[in-house]
């Protein structure tokens, strides 16, 4: 599996996910302007808001995928190192990880990759990992044996 394609996959999936969240947000605009052309009344007022508050989840949802894309787009994903660092595709005894960011589990050619932050629990316990010395990062008692790094 090449490490390239697999940063283009996904950074096309957090192209999609910010696209899909900017459309949501469109609607919402739309049916806001809608609801202002309405009728006065309480039932009109509890919509209007019900919509604000949707409108700002979204927002807040788009700025939160935007700096995943940011975080993303600043890794080198060409660099090769034996230990895992940041951009690193890792193959272990209970699957492969791509220590990059939080993006969760991801399909890329027929297999399931999980995309994990070296911030995280079990980002940080296999950063800095080598599979030259076989050795093991454990989390809660489970123990994930590094086979290879790329």
């Amino acid at each position: 599996m090449q490490k390239s394609g697999l940063a283009a996959h996904c950074r096309g999936l957090l192209e999609e996910r910010i696209n899909d969240i900017n459309s949501e947000l469109e609607a919402l605009n739309e049916s806001l302007q809608g609801e202002t052309k309405s009728s006065a009344g309480d039932k009109h007022e509890t919509s209007r808001a019900m919509m604000n508050l949707e409108q700002e989840k979204m927002r807040r949802q788009l700025h939160e995928a935007q700096t995943m894309r940011e975080s993303f787009l600043k890794i080198d994903f060409n660099r090769t190192s034996t230990q895992a660092i940041p951009g690193s595709l890792i193959y272990t005894d209970q699957g492969v990880f791509l220590l990059s960011i939080g993006l969760g589990k991801v399909q890329y050619e027929g297999k399931e990759i999980i995309l994990l932050s070296p911030a995280s629990p079990l980002g940080s316990a296999l950063l800095q990992r080598s599979s030259e010395e076989e050795e093991e990062a454990e989390l809660n008692g489970k123990k994930y044996r590094i086979e290879k790094v790329v």
